[in-house]
Order: structure tokens, then C-alpha cells, then sequence
């Protein structure tokens, strides 16, 4: 027959319905975690593609109001 020391130990050898609940809250959050990451991490990198191409688009605005001027005609 098993006794009440008997489920105490099993209790803590085997996962409970209470423990696994426990897991899947936890998990939960690690999933919501790492979704806010990666919203986050693709917010970043449209910043930067953004930057970068502002730039770019800058340097080349400049080149070309360099070039109109030096090689003016009129």
C-alpha cells in the first residue's frame, strides 16, 4: 500500500499537474518575451536600413549639387 511518505517522494521525483501548469505559465512568458525580442530586433533593423538609406540618398543629394555647380553651364 502506498503511504503519504510514499506521494511525498514521488512528488518530488515526478512532475505534478501543479508543476506542469506552473511550466506552461512559464513558457507562456518566455514565448512572449522572445516575440517582444524579435518585434524588436525588426523595429531595429528598419531604423537602420532606414538610416542607412537616408544617408545615402543625403551624400548623393550633395554630389549632385557639387556637380551642378561645377560643372555649370550657362
Amino acid at each position: 500500500m502506498i503511504t503519504d511518505a510514499d506521494i511525498k517522494k514521488m512528488k518530488k521525483v515526478f512532475a505534478t499537474k501543479e508543476d506542469l501548469k506552473l511550466f506552461n505559465k512559464k513558457f507562456d512568458q518566455m514565448d512572449k518575451k522572445i516575440d517582444n525580442l524579435s518585434k524588436n530586433v525588426q523595429k531595429g533593423q528598419v531604423e537602420l536600413i532606414e538610416l542607412i538609406t537616408n544617408g545615402f540618398d543625403a551624400h548623393e543629394k550633395r554630389f549632385t549639387l557639387i556637380e551642378d555647380k561645377v560643372f555649370h553651364t550657362n
